[in-house]
C-alpha cells in the first residue's frame, strides 16, 4: 500500500531538529491478522540535530481501501476517536492520577507520533489519505501470543489488573469531574459502529456454527436456540439505542482478543501490555470487555477452572484502582458487577463472542485479504468456516454451556 505525501508527514512528525535521510515501508501483518485498517511498518533512519544518525520503527495505521470495509468500520467516525484515544484521553487520565499522586496511571497505550485525516489543509474530513503513525511496539519488544492457544495465568492477571485499572481511572474521572468527562471524553465514546447482516448470511452463519459446537460436544444440541434466537436479533441489538447504564457506564474497547494485545515479557513473566485498535470504544459496561477478553482470549484449560477466580480478580482491582483515586466504591459490589456481567451477555457478548469465532480462528495465512472483501455472503461464510482451526468448536461449545450454567443463557 502507497501512502502519499508520507515523507512530509514523517518531517512534521519526527521532530523539529531531525531530518529524514530515507524511510521505507512494508506491511506489518500477514493477510487475514486485521480487517478493520492496514498497518504498516516504517522503518526511518534520520539525522538528529547533533549530526549523528538514528533510526526509528513506526507504525503507520491506515484506512482499508475496500468501500464494503470502509463502510463497515464507519472509518470517517471511528478514525477520529482512535486518534482522541491517544491525544486526548491517556494524557487526561494520566493528568487525573497525578492530581492523585498517581505518575503513569495508564500506560497501556502505544506512543502517539502523529496523524492526519486528510491531504487537504482545510478539512477536518477522514479521507483515504487519513494516517495515524504510532511506534512499532514489536520493536520495543512486544509481542502477541499464539491466537490459537490463548492467554496463561500469569498473562490473564497482567491484562484484567490493567484493564481494571483502565475501566476504574474513566469511572472515577466521570464521578470527580462530570464536566470534563462530558467534554474531554465522552465525546470519543459515542457508539458509531453497526454491524449490518442480512438475515440469510445470518442464519447460514448460525446454522455452520451450530454444527461446529455440536460435534465438539452433542449436549450443547438443547441449548442453540437460545444461542440462535440471541444472534439473530444482533442487527437490531447493535442499532438499538438503550443508554448505558449507571454508574457502570465507562471507555470500553469493545473488540479486546488476542490481535489486540502485545505483551513484554522478561524472564518468561509478562510484565507490560499495549492495547491497540480502538475503531470500536464506546461508553458501555465495562463486563463486555471483561467477558469478551476472558471467553474469546484465554486458554481453554483455564476457563475450565478459573472463571470465577478471574473475575472476582478484575473486580479487586476495579475496587482498588476506584479506592486510589478517593472515589466511593460502594455502588460497585460484586454482587452487581455479576449482574452487569448477566445482561451483557444476553444483550450482546453471545452473539459477539459467535460471531468473532471467525477471525479469531481462521487458519494463520489463509484468511482473506482486504482487497478481496466486496460484500459479507454465505460464499464467504462457507469458505471461512472451512479455514476454521479444530479449537473453534471446542471453544464455542465451552462458552455455550457455561454460560448455560451461570445462568446467562
Amino acid at each position: 500500500m502507497e501512502v502519499k505525501n508520507l515523507k512530509e508527514l514523517l518531517d512534521k512528525h519526527i521532530g523539529d531538529s531531525n531530518k529524514i535521510i530515507s524511510y521505507q515501508t512494508s506491511n506489518l501483518l500477514s493477510s487475514g491478522e486485521n480487517y478493520g485498517s492496514i498497518l504498516l511498518r516504517i522503518q526511518i533512519k534520520y539525522q538528529n540535530k547533533n549530526g549523528e544518525e538514528e533510526n526509528a520503527d513506526w507504525v503507520a495505521k491506515i484506512a482499508p481501501p475496500i468501500p464494503f470495509l470502509w463502510e463497515f468500520f464507519n472509518i470517517p467516525v471511528t478514525f477520529k476517536k482512535e486518534v482522541g484515544v491517544y491525544k486526548v484521553i491517556q494524557p487526561t487520565l494520566n493528568e487525573f492520577g497525578r492530581e492523585k499522586g498517581i505518575d503513569n496511571l495508564i500506560e497501556i497505550f502505544a506512543k502517539y507520533n502523529g496523524s492526519r485525516v486528510s491531504l487537504n489543509p482545510n478539512t477536518q474530513d477522514v479521507d483515504r489519505d487519513a494516517v495515524l503513525l504510532m511506534d512499532n511496539l514489536k520493536i520495543a519488544g512486544f509481542e502477541s501470543k499464539d491466537r490459537f492457544v490463548g492467554f496463561d495465568y500469569d498473562c490473564t492477571k497482567l491484562l484484567l489488573h490493567d484493564l481494571a485499572t483502565l475501566h476504574a481511572s474513566v469511572i472515577a474521572f466521570k464521578l470527580a469531574k462530570p464536566n470534563e468527562f462530558k467534554r474531554k471524553i465522552l465525546p470519543y465514546l459515542s457508539k458509531d459502529f453497526f454491524f449490518d447482516a442480512g438475515d440469510e448470511q445470518l442464519r447460514h452463519f448460525m446454522e455452520t456454527l451450530k454444527g461446529v459446537a455440536v460435534r465438539a460436544n452433542p449436549a450443547c444440541a438443547e441449548h442453540l436456540p437460545k444461542v440462535e434466537e440471541r444472534f439473530l436479533k444482533i442487527v437490531q441489538l447493535y442499532k438499538s439505542e438503550v443508554p448505558p447504564r449507571e454508574p457502570w457506564a465507562t471507555f470500553i474497547h469493545g473488540d479486546l482478543w488476542v490481535n489486540n494485545v502485545l505483551l513484554k515479557f522478561e524472564n518468561g513473566k509478562p510484565v507490560k501490555h499495549k492495547m491497540i485498535d480502538f475503531q470500536l470504544i464506546e461508553y458501555n459496561s465495562p463486563a463486555n470487555d471483561v467477558l469478551f477478553l476472558l471467553y474469546s482470549s484465554v486458554e481453554l484449560s483455564l476457563l475450565e477452572k478459573h472463571v470465577d477466580e478471574f473475575l472476582k480478580m478484575y473486580h479487586g482491582y476495579f475496587i482498588e484502582t476506584l479506592q486510589k483515586l478517593d472515589c466511593d466504591t460502594a455502588q460497585f459490589s460484586y454482587d452487581s458487577f455479576l449482574e452487569e456481567c448477566r445482561k451483557v451477555v444476553w444483550e450482546i457478548q453471545l452473539a459477539h463472542l459467535t460471531f468473532m469465532h471467525i477471525p479469531i480462528f481462521t487458519q494463520k495465512g489463509e484468511g482473506q485479504d482486504v482487497s478481496e472483501f466486496g460484500s459479507w455472503t454465505t460464499a464467504d461464510i462457507e469458505a471461512n468456516i472451512r479455514r476454521m482451526h479444530p479449537v473453534c468448536g471446542q471453544k464455542l461449545q465451552f462458552i455455550i454451556m457455561d454460560f448455560v450454567k451461570r445462568g446467562w443463557l
